[in-house]
């Protein structure tokens, strides 16, 4: 599962520095150094050298590692039509006004967090862009 958390963290952020990754997905190094091995063997991910520290590798997806998380995605799609197509109209609409409601408050978090952090939300994603 690790590994898969790794795929999805590239391919939302782009390519992330060894240490950027294994704080997106809370592991060591060393256990980095592993799940990314593991990764580039099956042709998923490649590291590449960073365009401003040459002592710094970046870790990317392939070309295989994003249609792979393509693939993933549209899995995951066709289970919640699947899923949703069960539910009736009442069902429907309260779950719509549950998620608003959950929108709301994480945008008033996030606002929050990035008042107190000076303007830059805390989360691993925003400080490591590339």
């Amino acid at each position: 599962m690790t590994q898969l958390r790794a795929l999805f963290v590239l391919g939302a952020s782009g390519p992330l520095s060894a240490h950027d990754l294994a704080d997106a997905l809370g592991v060591g190094p060393t256990t980095l150094t592993g799940i990314v091995d593991r990764l580039q063997v099956r042709g998923l991910v490649h590291r590449i050298p960073d365009g401003h520290d040459r002592r710094v590798r970046r870790v990317d997806l392939t070309d295989a590692g994003r249609t792979l998380l393509g693939d993933v995605d549209e899995v995951r799609r066709a289970y919640q039509r699947r899923m949703f197509a069960r539910l009736d109209d009442d069902v429907l609409s309260g779950l719509a006004t549950a998620v608003e409601a959950l929108a709301r408050v994480c945008a008033e978090e996030v606002a929050t967090e990035a008042g107190a952090a000076g303007g830059e939300p805390d989360h691993p994603l925003a400080r490591s862009a590339p």
